[in-house]
């Protein structure tokens, strides 16, 4: 269950990134952040958006099953088609207009489709997940 200690954490380390939002992308740290390290394999289908607002996981609908199970206590939002569109339809309702990705996790290829598919400013950097 991700506990409110964690999410009160991890926001205030971000708070001095200097965008509306995070993704978090890397399995390892989803699992850390979720704390349930062992729920989901390295081959997750997900991520989690924080911004000033409650966190979102978003899933691949094939783990939504799994996810609802582990009690997570965190909004969760699938997906079943793009990724990406689904992540513009939750920016816009959040009214998000820039997001930090994990620039040590996120491909180059990755970062690019972020940039050419979202309707935000994308940004990457290094996150601070201990």
């Amino acid at each position: 269950m991700i506990s409110e200690s964690t999410i009160n954490n991890f926001q205030k380390e971000i708070s001095s990134i200097e965008t509306d939002a995070v993704l978090v992308t890397n399995p390892v740290d989803i699992g850390y952040l979720i704390s349930k390290p062992t729920l989901f394999d390295e081959h997750l289908s997900g991520a989690i958006l924080f911004s000033s607002q409650d966190p979102v996981f978003l899933i691949d609908k094939r783990y939504f099953a799994q996810a609802l199970k582990a009690n997570l206590a965190i909004e969760l939002q699938t997906w079943s088609n793009q990724f990406t569109e689904v992540l513009n339809q939750l920016l816009l309702k959040k009214q998000i207009s820039s997001l930090a990705i994990d620039a040590e996790y996120v491909t180059v290829s990755q970062y690019q489709q972020y940039k050419e598919r979202l309707n935000v400013e994308v940004v990457a950097l290094k996150l601070p997940i201990k």
